[in-house]
């Protein structure tokens, strides 16, 4: 027997705030859309790919048993929880339950998902500072774009520091490290991931640098040759790889220099020491 599609009309906003579960048959079937907003989505922790495949095998052998959380606005749901599980879902053509969940607009549904994230138990330090630097961020903002007094400010970050039982120092710190990784992922969204699911390695001291390095260009132009240091530092074997090794200690030390000043002068420096790096490696 084909599986059915169940449709359950949705109270108007105004005369309801219950959340609502919705079942749903074959996703790719589904009678209202299921749309994700890449402003949303972005406050969603990634998963490594090691978590994410453990997640699809699990989910193939015993179903989507965890309802997505969608806000249905304008006559389509826009997915606010279960990325992931959505994904695989198309992919395999699985049965899932959805929750509508009503907000009155988009910082709501932001506020809801960054404090959704705070709340999960599995969250790595780097994620835990990276969403109580954006709760802080926007709470300063009011979710809304309107910029708080100062005083207001003082009085957020104590709120937060007390809620997870931190000074407000590490507060400020963790807004560093947002704003850090936010100038990367306007580069380069997929490293952004990788850096927040643990596959790729970044000091948060060189996160929270980064918040005010030259400019965002820069940013990822140094991230990356960094990244692909780290991988050539791994191993060194003999005399001639040595020498790589101390040209590769050598570029970090320029990297460190420019996220920390912002001084793009050194720029050139480091381009004579990445020309050195390949000779080295082409002799290899």
């Amino acid at each position: 027997m084909a599986k059915k599609n169940f449709q359950i009309d949705i109270p108007d906003k105004a005369s309801s705030k219950t959340d609502i579960l919705t079942s749903v048959g074959n996703v790719t079937q589904g009678s209202t859309e299921i749309i994700i907003l890449p402003e949303l989505e972005s406050f969603v922790t990634p998963l490594s790919k090691e978590s994410f495949d453990q997640l699809e095998t699990n989910i193939v052998r015993e179903g989507i048993r965890e309802p997505l959380m969608v806000w249905p606005r304008e006559g389509k749901d826009i997915l606010i929880d279960g990325h992931n599980r959505y994904r695989i879902a198309l992919k395999h053509g699985l049965s899932f339950k959805r929750i509508r969940k009503i907000f009155d607009d988009i910082g709501q549904a932001k506020q809801w998902m960054v404090e959704n994230q705070l709340g999960r138990r599995n969250l790595t330090d780097l994620e835990m500072s990276y969403f109580r630097g954006l709760l802080y961020n926007q709470s300063k903002q009011g979710w809304g774009g309107v910029r708080f007094l100062d005083e207001t400010a003082g009085r957020t970050v104590e709120k937060i520091a007390d809620e997870f039982k931190v000074n407000q120092k590490t507060i400020q710190r963790d807004e560093l490290l947002y704003q850090g990784l936010e100038r990367i992922g306007r580069q380069d969204p997929s490293l952004k991931r990788q850096i927040l699911s643990g596959d790729v390695k970044v000091p948060k001291g060189k996160l929270q640098q980064i918040a005010s390095a030259a400019d965002d260009s820069t940013v990822k132009a140094l991230l990356e040759l960094e990244k692909a240091v780290d991988r050539l530092s791994d191993q060194p074997k003999d005399e001639r790889e040595q020498a790589v090794s101390e040209v590769i200690r050598n570029v970090k030390r320029v990297l460190n220099s420019i996220a920390k000043t912002g001084d793009v002068g050194k720029i050139d420096k480091l381009q004579l020491m990445v020309s050195e790096l390949k000779k080295l490696l082409q002799q290899q």
